[in-house]
């Protein structure tokens, strides 16, 4: 049986970064069958054959001359393609921010779009999605009375959030933001909790949070949501300690890795059915949970911490669907406001750095600063009074403060861990700067550290041991190591052959006997 059909390319949907310009990412169809309804099908340009038609069509099989009919589907194409502002509308491939071709500023949520788009558009349809809520009365003002009551601490996670959520804008104000949230602290402190809450409001087709994977799980599902999740929180749960070295080890590479994918300092590589790798970016704002935190200090300096040292004791009322709802709620605000939030973070970012604060660090700290009072002031449109938002920025800066002091102090034991010269080098530095207690005279070593005699510099074991186990890099030097690396480079006097000390007379007690002139021609700073 044959069936007459009416079909028209009714739109053409384009990118908004290339609206107009060479060939649209889908094209929107209608196909009529008798006195039924039209079936609207949306597809890329290379999918207009017989092949696809009847696959999301099958009663195109059925059509009486089905080449005229494909041939009137392509000369309706090209003709609207040489009408385009007639037929063009816009392709959101993606979740995430959009520069429309009008300068305005567009959010894709899930299957709506935030914000004013004076044309027709398409989303991609996506298995993920917010979870569906009546968006409640003043949203963020709701969020900022419940955030008055919790740990400090949960402020730098719910900044972390607002601007993860407008991320790629971010990135177009300064392209080398990398920040990932890492939320440290004991087992049993809330921090999986705080997770679950921060991104729950997110959820897949069967209602489950889709952006919350344990560390066990797939590193390359993870990925692909890193990619695809654009500003997007996505969470990996529970990178812990072990008694095993070795799956200590693995974790702790394994958060390191996805700090740099997550920070985009390592391309996400994903292998094609044929074979070929490709280079992605993560588009999401990557949250870890740990117990540890990293030992690299360029990963120290990408991350935000949020210290957990005691229970957060999250509120019950706190719940992801308040949180999900100030999400959109700040979306539908920012939309509105953006062309002055981006004036805002352009002046914070000029900002200048505190000495003692890393560059990366200081960034990140001006960029979530911003998200705080962007998220404030939207809050306090909606009826937050000036109090209450004050408070917060409080609760929130101090917070900031005690990661920045934590990651120093990361930064202060890593660097501790590097040597500032050789051993000959350390030596000499610590003979100059009255780093050893030297006697005047041979007959007082017993009360002293050491002594200079006939210009060579006398230690006593446990002294030189002592002074060397206390410079950076030197913690784990024992003697035995001290008197070789001596004795390769000829700095000491060796008077029997079964030990390196010697006697300057019998009854003084055992020294390393140094030759200074060896020491200062062997001295290498790093």
């Amino acid at each position: 049986m044959t069936e007459q059909c009416v079909v028209e390319v009714t739109r053409l949907y384009y990118r908004p970064d290339k609206f107009l310009v060479g060939e649209p990412e889908r094209v929107e169809i209608n196909i009529t069958f008798g006195n039924n309804l039209p079936n609207v099908m949306v597809l890329p340009p290379k999918n207009l054959t017989d092949y696809h038609l009847c696959k999301l069509e099958p009663r195109f099989r059925t059509v009486k001359k089905r080449s005229s009919t494909l041939n009137d589907i392509h000369n309706q194409y090209w003709k609207r393609k040489e009408q385009p502002k007639s037929y063009a509308g816009l392709y959101f491939e993606q979740p995430g921010g959009y520069r429309l071709p009008d300068g305005n500023y567009a959010i894709v949520q899930g299957d709506h779009l935030i914000g004013e788009c004076p044309l027709p558009y398409y989303i991609e349809a996506c298995a993920l999605s917010p979870m569906p809520m009546k968006l409640p009365e003043a949203p963020l003002s709701r969020l900022a009375d419940e955030l008055l009551c919790v740990n400090k601490q949960v402020l730098l996670a719910i900044a972390y959030l607002f601007v993860t959520l407008v991320r790629s804008w971010i990135q177009q104000v300064t392209k080398s933001w990398q920040a990932v949230l890492m939320i440290v602290g004991k087992q049993g402190m809330g921090k999986t909790t705080l997770a679950e809450r921060l991104t729950g409001w997110y959820t897949d087709e069967n209602g489950d949070n889709a952006l919350f994977f344990g560390a066990g799980s797939t590193p390359a599902s993870m990925r692909d949501i890193l990619v695809d999740m654009r500003d997007l929180p996505v969470v990996i749960d529970d990178l812990c300690l072990s008694a095993s070295p070795s799956v200590q080890r693995k974790a702790k590479d394994l958060g390191a890795q996805f700090v740099r994918e997550g920070a985009n300092a390592a391309a996400i590589t994903k292998k094609k059915p044929g074979g070929a790798t490709v280079r992605m970016k993560c588009g999401a704002g990557l949250i870890l949970t740990a117990e540890f935190a990293l030992e690299n200090g360029s990963d120290i300096t990408r991350c935000i911490y949020v210290i957990v040292n005691q229970p957060l004791g999250l509120p019950e009322s706190l719940t992801s669907s308040m949180i999900g709802a100030a999400a959109e709620g700040f979306l539908a605000w920012f939309t509105e406001n953006e062309e002055f939030e981006r004036d805002m973070l352009e002046s914070m970012l000029q900002i200048p750095r505190k000495p003692t604060v890393h560059q990366r660090v200081w960034k990140n700290c001006m960029i979530l600063q911003w998200g705080m009072k962007a998220f404030l002031s939207a809050a306090e449109d909606e009826g937050s009074s000036r109090g209450c938002c004050r408070q917060l920025f409080q609760m929130f800066s101090s917070a900031m403060e005690d990661s920045i002091r934590y990651q120093h102090e990361l930064l202060r034991k890593l660097d501790a861990q590097n040597k500032k010269g050789n051993l000959p080098y350390l030596i000499v530095e610590g003979f100059y700067n009255d780093g050893f207690d030297l006697a005047k005279k041979p007959d007082k070593l017993p009360k002293h550290e050491g002594v200079i005699w006939k210009d060579d510099l006398c230690l006593r074991p446990e002294a030189l041991e002592r002074f060397v186990r206390m410079q950076d890099g030197y913690q784990n030097y024992t003697l035995s190591k001290i008197s070789q690396e001596l004795k390769d480079i000829g700095a000491l006097v060796l008077q029997e052959a079964d030990t390196a000390q010697v006697k300057l007379r019998k009854d003084l007690p055992r020294v390393y006997r140094l030759r200074l002139d060896v020491l200062e021609s062997e001295a290498k700073s790093v």
